[in-house]
């Protein structure tokens, strides 16, 4: 009679227990980007695009250089604009700027080298029309070295019958950030450092995943862009993974958070790239370790650790041996009274 009793206890307790397995088995087999333009829309139908959004120079002090922008004025109304040079400065972790009042007096000189342009000079831009820009910089002999950061805005001006009829007075602007860096050597002297690294959570739910984050100071005298990756494993190396860097520029002085990509693999645009989060999601429960490793002239590293624990999948399993017990109770007191 005992035997028999066991043998039912065991027939209730292994369904279950493959029940569960087969749920682990199931649910772990479940597993400064750069644009060709930049584009700006307003009320009103108005919309503007200018190329290249972004321009990043090297110039030695009395030197020149010119390079062309396009402002192209995709609406079907005409527009009034006017160019004008504007400095920044880096604000935020995440790319922002502030736009400041004055240029700095550090023998750098802006110009249009168009023959009927100037800047600040309103002109007119039919629609569909486009507009090329041709900005000429002069460093002087003298000029300061280090970095210095300029917007060139285009804007709509108040002149002329082709004005918003709302009250608000806005306007409609688009700009190209350009990156000066004045250097008799010809050196880059930015000094990346990673200032802080961070994991979602220490301790991390078994199947959601775990975010990254790494903020990267530029402590030196010039820009630079980002490079490097994550390297996450865990399981003694039996599970990896890698995430790139997204290539944005770290400004002097400043801080950026790390934004990773994943790279194109067509080599008729290696350059381009799709913004991916900077998280994994590991399906074997344990420890991990996730390192940042900067590359380019940073050569720098640090690591931070974390563990994944199936929380749920062990409050289930607690719950089935629970309920198997109760069921080896309940069949020992039925094999008692029937020996009774």
């Amino acid at each position: 009679m005992k035997q028999r009793v066991r043998n039912n206890h065991w027939g209730a307790i292994l369904p279950l227990g493959g029940a569960f397995l087969s749920l682990w088995l199931v649910l772990a087999g479940a597993l400064l980007v750069r644009g060709p333009l930049f584009l700006a829309q307003a009320a009103g139908g108005l919309e503007l695009a200018i190329s290249p959004p972004l321009l990043t120079v090297m110039i030695k002090p009395g030197h020149s250089l010119t390079q062309s922008f396009i402002v192209a004025n995709r609406s079907q109304r005409p527009v009034y604009l006017e160019a004008r040079l504007v400095p920044f400065q880096p604000r935020g972790l995440t790319g922002g700027i502030k736009l400041e009042q004055q240029l700095p007096a550090n023998g750098l000189h802006f110009s249009l080298a168009n023959a009927n342009r100037r800047l600040r000079e309103p002109f007119l831009l039919a629609p569909g029309q486009r507009q090329q820009l041709v900005l000429r910089l002069q460093a002087d002999a003298q000029a300061s070295e280090g970095d210095s950061y300029y917007t060139l805005l285009v804007e709509q001006t108040w002149r002329g019958q082709f004005l918003p009829i709302n009250t608000s007075r806005a306007r409609i602007a688009v700009g190209a950030n350009i990156l000066v860096t004045v250097s008799q050597s010809g050196h880059n002297q930015a000094r990346l450092e990673i200032a802080k690294l961070k994991v979602s959570r220490y301790f991390n739910d078994w199947g959601q995943p775990v975010r990254l984050l790494a903020v990267i100071a530029n402590r030196g005298l010039n820009y630079a862009p980002l490079q490097g990756e994550w390297q996450v494993s865990g399981w003694g190396g039996l599970w990896r993974r890698r995430l790139a860097l997204r290539p944005d520029n770290v400004l002097a002085q400043s801080q950026r958070q790390a934004v990773c990509w994943q790279q194109n693999r067509d080599n008729a645009a290696k350059l381009a790239g799709q913004t991916i989060p900077c998280q994994v999601k590991p399906w074997l429960p344990g420890y991990y370790q996730a390192e940042l490793r900067l590359g380019g002239g940073a050569s720098q590293s640090a690591r931070v650790h974390f563990w994944l624990i199936p929380w749920r999948e062990l409050l289930a399993l607690a719950i089935l041996v629970g309920v198997g017990y109760g069921i080896k109770k309940g069949l020992g007191a039925k094999g008692e009274g029937r020996r009774k």
